[in-house]
């Protein structure tokens, strides 16, 4: 893929993206977790407003319908917001503005990779206003498309 070919999804009208991994459980999300605990990503959950330790068990958080938790990832430049209001999908939401550079973009799509290899999962990336159509795509043995 060629940044010239794609980069306007990104930079165009800018707003948020969502990459969504469907059809989870809690034992993709608690994979999830795991993995990103071993990688250099910088791991941030709140309670509201409020900075919290991410426990090792990840089931409280993911199935609580009563508080609102979020992780926060930071990759490189690009900060992911993932939220637990659903425990069947994983959703990461990012501004697209932030991907202004072939580098940056390409973190977005390896993150997208590694996600659904850990997962054996189908990825996508959609516009991050409800179940829009997918952007780019990744298969779990086929790699990333870009639609």
């Amino acid at each position: 893929m060629d940044w010239h070919d794609y980069k306007s999804v990104f930079l165009k009208g800018g707003g948020l993206k969502k990459i969504v991994i469907k059809d989870v459980n809690l034992e993709d999300w608690q994979r999830l977790i795991n993995f990103l605990r071993s990688t250099e990503a910088k791991l941030n959950l709140y309670l509201g407003s409020e900075k919290i330790s991410l426990p090792d068990n990840i089931k409280n958080i993911v199935v609580s319908a009563e508080y609102s938790y979020k992780l926060v990832i930071a990759l490189n430049t690009v900060k992911l917001v993932c939220g637990f209001a659903n425990a069947q999908k994983i959703e990461f939401t990012f501004n697209s503005a932030e991907v202004d550079k072939e580098i940056k973009a390409k973190v977005i799509f390896r993150f997208m990779s590694t996600m659904g290899r850990t997962l054996n999962k189908h990825v996508v990336l959609i516009q991050g206003n409800g179940e829009g159509e997918s952007i780019f795509e990744y298969f779990p043995g086929e790699g990333l498309k870009y639609l």
